[in-house]
């Protein structure tokens, strides 16, 4: 077996006014406390792609919801809030 990582999460925020977006690995600790938060079961990824979609109405809700995902470093998701 090759090691290396066992799982690749990607973050993407994307500005629906401005139609751009940013997107962002998480590192491993991030993405177990993710699968924490969200009830998911790690041992059931290797026969499942999850895909999470939602908006969310302003800047201020998106900090929240990331924040509440366990991303607490929000900034660098967030393309063009001006």
């Amino acid at each position: 077996m090759i090691s290396g990582a066992e799982y690749r999460v990607t973050i993407t925020v994307e500005n629906l006014n401005t139609r751009t977006s940013n997107s962002n690995p998480l590192s491993m600790d991030t993405i177990r406390e993710l699968l924490d938060r969200l009830n998911i079961n790690e041992e059931d990824l290797s026969a499942f792609s999850t895909e999470i979609n939602f908006d969310v109405d302003n800047l201020d809700d998106l900090h929240t919801v990331m924040n509440d995902l366990g991303i607490t470093d929000v900034d660098p998701f967030i393309p063009d809030t001006e």
